[in-house]
């Protein structure tokens, strides 16, 4: 993966994912930097300052398509539908709490401090909501 500057200089280049990234989201503060790949099945939460990859998540099979990520709480779009980890730091989750089943969502987002909406495109995003 490659993070470039808004001056178009290279901030850095490291090895994560496996194949294509599928989704990108900041957190409201800009220090971290979230990627989705729907080759490799993971989510990884990277600091946005240095490339230094500080968290992994795998869904298994099927992929992760949208990442979205509000404090601690990451949201993932997958094959199965919509699901939840708690980001630590230098860790890895044991397993992604699935919150609701869809057809196969390809954007997720938080909506407000109490829910999140997810699609099939940025366009439709609300497509469907989940109160949290």
């Amino acid at each position: 993966m490659e993070l470039w500057t808004h001056h178009g200089e290279r901030a850095f280049t490291k090895l994560g994912h496996v194949g294509a990234v599928a989704d990108l989201a900041f957190d409201s503060a800009g220090a971290l930097l979230v990627s989705a790949s729907a080759n490799d099945c993971t989510a990884r939460v990277w600091r946005a300052a240095t490339g230094d990859c500080v968290f992994h998540v795998s869904v298994g099979q099927g992929g992760v398509f949208g990442v979205a990520l509000r404090g601690t709480l990451l949201a993932l779009s997958t094959r199965d539908g919509v699901g939840f980890a708690e980001v630590k730091e230098g860790g890895a989750a044991a397993a992604m709490a699935r919150a609701v089943a869809a057809d196969r969502p390809r954007k997720v987002r938080f909506a407000g401090p109490d829910r999140v909406v997810f699609g099939q495109s940025v366009d439709d995003c609300p497509l469907c909501e989940l109160a949290l």
